[in-house]
């Protein structure tokens, strides 16, 4: 039986020394803090498209700090990461914003489930994507909790995102350890189901670095 069409999108940063991971710099330097997200956004990239292609889902990477000329070209060079992901500009606005602009336009391509990732997650493997995948087949609305307080998935079916999905983006305190219970109760207004995966740790700070050295993936 054939299961409803689902897109994939990641929302990356550039990774240039100043432009991403500013609280990681702040202890390890621009330079390093770019590195680290390099590498962190080639493994979001493995993971999601090994799995996408694999599932023939649709990827998506939506860029924050790069302009036409510039996604063209990092195009270029992650095609053999991902070889089936399409890049484009995340646009202005908060996080919410750029969140709901890629939502709105994964569902009017013709998506009936729509994850979204960020590039923060070294312990990201395809049986996460896999498990919200399948929770969306059932439930309008899944979310993988992060330690800090906020989330490091959010999945909606188009169901779900017909009936909350803006009010699930909009009055958010993004960046602070309430992204998470505030998303909770704009569902639980709206009376919308949420399924929870497993919790995972976002690398922003210092010790989430000398964590990830500890882990399966070798240090930047």
């Amino acid at each position: 039986m054939a299961t409803a069409p689902l897109t994939l999108v990641v929302m990356a940063r550039w990774p240039a020394p100043g432009r991403c991971k500013s609280r990681l710099a702040r202890q390890t330097g621009r330079w390093s803090a770019a590195q680290v997200q390099r590498r962190l956004t080639q493994h979001s990239l493995q993971v999601g498209g090994s799995w996408s292609q694999r599932h023939g889902h649709s990827l998506e990477v939506a860029v924050d700090g790069l302009g036409p000329r510039g996604l063209r070209r990092w195009q270029q060079e992650l095609r053999p990461l991902a070889p089936g992901a399409r890049l484009s500009a995340q646009g202005g606005g908060s996080l919410g914003c750029r969140m709901q602009r890629q939502l709105q336009r994964a569902f009017q391509g013709g998506a009936e489930r729509v994850l979204v990732i960020g590039t923060d997650l070294p312990g990201l493997e395809t049986q996460d994507l896999e498990a919200a995948a399948e929770a969306l087949l059932s439930a309008p609305l899944v979310i993988g909790p992060a330690c800090d307080g906020g989330y490091w998935l959010m999945g909606l079916n188009r169901a779900g995102f017909q009936r909350a999905g803006a009010h699930l983006m909009s009055g958010i305190p993004w960046g602070t350890s309430q992204v998470l219970q505030s998303s909770l109760a704009a569902a639980a207004q709206r009376a919308l189901p949420v399924q929870l995966l497993r919790e995972q740790n976002d690398l922003d700070e210092g010790q989430d670095l000398e964590n990830w050295w500890r882990c399966q993936l070798p240090p930047p």
